[in-house]
């Protein structure tokens, strides 16, 4: 997650720096192009083939190309560069055909455009995307939570006292933010002002992410399956089979690099020790092994007993 992240921020502040200074010459958009589809292409990789990563790098390198020459032709005043433009299409063709080359020769044409669109919807950018404009949509416009239970499962919502100490930290980023806002007014550069903003956009995805704790539940279900959601931030699902032990935790756990805390800021209440660990999610962007979840629940001994219960109906149910 870390390496990923890592590479997300030196291919953006590369392909940065060689775009937006001046001026923008046929060999430096070429080769901002190239850092942007090197970038996304290992981004998006999943162990695929040669071929695979060079279509990937040629359509991504083509995108970014026609996308440069719109920018600089609406935005920038300038003439769009013939000779980029047309290298950006021919990288474009050139990856396009790769996939179609690369498809098996008894799908249709239908079915070629299906697994197009479902790899296209898997990658690592669209993912990115749709992780960030749910958090923004929480920020800015959250849903009701709805708190109808459908036959056959429970709800559990998080402790209140959990989401106002992550409100009391959005409240200090706040204030920070205000602080570096009155020294930006002051000195008045360029870079503290892009320091500035990303301090805000910061900001705005934490207070989605908080606004999203009392809106998101932990479900238990009658057939044995534990949905656990800790707001837009963190999901998991696992089998009552597979929870060795469940109480009230004390003290800290043994391997914190397995351990999920959904109780964030505040002391847990209720503790899951699994089996076998399983993937917990983090924003829908990456995946990290836990064997041991800790949460906070409004009503943990309900949470307890219900589970309790439920794990008696499965054991009955097997036997």
């Amino acid at each position: 997650m870390i390496r990923k992240l890592a590479l997300l921020l030196l291919t953006l502040a590369a392909s940065g720096l060689l775009v937006w200074t001046r001026p923008v010459r046929t060999a430096r958009a070429l080769l901002a192009q190239s850092v942007i589809a090197a970038g996304g292409t290992l981004l998006a990789a999943n162990r695929p083939t040669a071929s695979g990563l060079a279509g990937r790098f040629l359509i991504l390198f083509g995108i970014s190309g026609v996308a440069l020459a719109l920018r600089a032709y609406m935005w920038g005043g300038a003439h769009i560069d013939d000779v980029q433009l047309a290298i950006s299409l021919a990288a474009m063709v050139i990856g396009a055909s790769i996939f179609v080359i690369m498809c098996p020769a008894d799908q249709s044409l239908a079915d070629q455009l299906r697994n197009v669109r479902a790899s296209f919807l898997r990658s690592g950018p669209v993912r990115l995307a749709k992780s960030e404009l749910r958090v923004i949509r929480f920020a800015l416009a959250p849903p009701a939570p709805n708190r109808i239970e459908a036959h056959g499962e429970r709800k559990f919502w998080m402790s209140r006292d959990a989401t106002q100490l992550a409100w009391a930290f959005v409240v200090v980023a706040l204030v920070e933010s205000l602080a570096l806002h009155l020294l930006v007014g002051a000195l008045a550069h360029i870079w503290l002002w892009v320091v500035a903003l990303l301090a805000d956009v910061t900001i705005l995805y934490a207070i989605g992410i908080v606004r999203s704790l009392s809106r998101q539940p932990v479900t238990l279900h009658n057939s044995g399956e534990i949905d656990i959601r800790v707001g837009i931030l963190f999901r998991c699902q696992i089998d009552i089979g597979n929870v060795v032990q469940a109480g009230t935790p004390v003290g800290t756990t043994a391997d914190r690099k397995q351990t999920l805390n959904g109780n964030l800021l505040s002391a847990p209440n209720v503790e899951l020790r699994l089996h076998m660990p399983v993937d917990a999610h983090i924003l829908g962007l990456f995946r990290r092994p836990v064997r041991v979840i800790r949460l906070k629940i409004s009503d943990g001994p309900a949470f307890l007993a219900a589970l309790a219960e439920a794990e008696g109906n499965s054991a009955a149910l097997t036997l």
